[in-house]
């Protein structure tokens, strides 16, 4: 796929409004902050019109999925604001490593804040590796 392609895909999901995760604009500074504290080695990236994709594995790719990642990734179609600039609108992430509450979503290289409401859905493993390009 390319990365137009991919962007298509995952804004044609479907899945359940996730309207407790995002953060609120007003609050957006804050969790800038708490992801610079919790974080300081990380970049940090402010996106809206936001997806967490879960990856449904089977019980047997459960028993190697790496144990320090989780089964998810997050694909944002607005990028605000993001330190450093990389000159992106949208996004489609790494594996999860970790989510922080309120609102960070935590992955190798970058933390990012969720903002407003976003919408989790589910994919399979072989569809969401399809994805990854």
């Amino acid at each position: 796929m390319t990365k137009n392609e991919v962007r298509e895909f995952l804004l044609s999901l479907h899945g359940k409004p996730e309207a407790d995760f995002g953060c609120a604009r007003e609050e957006v500074q804050k969790r800038i902050d708490d992801a610079y504290y919790h974080y300081p080695d990380k970049r940090v990236s402010v996106v809206a019109d936001w997806k967490w994709v879960n990856i449904q594995l089977t019980e047997k790719e459960k028993k190697v999925f790496p144990t320090y990642l989780m089964p998810a990734f997050l694909f944002a179609d607005k990028v605000l604001q993001e330190s450093p600039y990389r000159g992106i609108d949208w996004v489609r992430t790494t594996l999860l490593m970790e989510c922080h509450y309120p609102r960070l979503f935590v992955t190798k290289n970058t933390c990012y804040v969720l903002v407003g409401r976003g919408t989790k859905c589910s994919l399979s493993v072989n569809v969401a590796s399809n994805v990854f390009i």
